[in-house]
């Protein structure tokens, strides 16, 4: 009976997606999320200071950055928290990204730009995005829903919206992101799933954390813990916020005999208890002795709003 490691800690998904010896089953996510459409066959993984961590004290780190081997670079991150005008962020650091390739010397020209493709895996649902699994946005001609512009594209995994069974699952991506979702709770992935995608053999033994090093597995713990700490706190706070939302907007409705008292309540409530929460997960992270960029990572707080905690 294997015990699986779960892929939205960083540690995992690093592991899972971000390392040179497992490259193989990027290469085959990649495959799969771009079937018909691409074939990829290497990959190569650029150092990630290679993008700017942080842009005047606004906390946002790449978890991967490759290049294919057909010259498109990809940018992706795993998301477990709501982050502040993260569609917003998705595109700057994208349009970075292509920026960065003008920068080769005199003799670069324009010809010589390459598509860049930001993979954002969200463990919640974005506001703002429709409300589908995967939401792939390119520049579309609106008259005619062409592509005008290729060299732009940002695509959304809303975990969440993984409602299918395996056997619902239309497409071998979603069939990946299913077991994604699902791992945490099997014991071992079921024969004929690895018969439909034969890369979920090595998934198994790369996900079972029986295949970690003593110095991997105190690292994960410790990724884990953050994790499930900062989903605890998040969801209490969630509560809370919700709570103190609804009395107060039942107790402006009362007093003021309006529906819109109670209706901002509870946006106020909520809109409080969550920066509340952010706060309350900094503060317990900085007290654990947490990198401050993870922290900004997890909580969405700027790198001076963490400091002055």
């Amino acid at each position: 009976m294997a015990k699986f490691i779960n892929p939205f800690t960083d540690e995992g998904f690093k592991r899972l997606f971000g390392q040179e010896e497992h490259k193989a089953l990027l290469l085959a996510f990649l495959n799969r999320l771009f079937e018909d459409e691409l074939v990829i066959s290497d990959l190569t993984f650029l150092d990630k200071e290679a993008i700017p961590n942080h842009d005047k004290g606004k906390g946002f780190v790449y978890d991967i950055y490759c290049t294919l081997d057909s010259g498109e670079h990809i940018i992706i991150e795993m998301q477990n928290k709501q982050q502040d005008y993260y569609l917003q962020r998705s595109v700057v650091y994208t349009a970075r990204c292509l920026d960065r390739q003008t920068r080769k010397g005199q003799d670069w020209n324009y010809g010589e730009l390459k598509a860049v493709y930001s993979i954002s895996f969200l463990n919640y649902t974005q506001a703002g995005l429709p409300e589908t699994l995967i939401v792939d946005g390119q520049v579309l001609d609106r008259n005619t829903g062409k592509i005008v512009n290729p060299f732009v594209r940002l695509i959304y995994i809303q975990i969440p919206n993984m409602d299918k069974t395996w056997e619902e699952c239309g497409t071998t991506a979603e069939q990946w992101i299913y077991v994604l979702k699902n791992i945490t709770s099997m014991n071992l992935i079921p024969s004929h799933y690895k018969e439909k995608l034969a890369e979920l053999q090595y998934f198994e033994d790369v996900m079972n954390e029986a295949s970690m090093t003593e110095e991997e597995r105190i690292r994960y713990e410790i990724s884990l813990e953050a994790y499930r700490e900062a989903k605890n706190v998040m969801s209490f706070y969630t509560r809370k916020g919700l709570e103190e939302g609804h009395a107060k907007g039942h107790a402006e409705g009362r007093a003021e005999g309006r529906a819109e008292g109670r209706a901002e309540g509870r946006a106020e409530g909520r809109a409080e208890g969550q920066e509340e929460e952010k706060r309350e997960i900094a503060r317990t992270m900085l007290g654990e002795g947490f990198d401050i960029l993870v922290i900004s990572k997890i909580t969405g707080l700027s790198l001076e709003e963490i400091n002055d905690i």
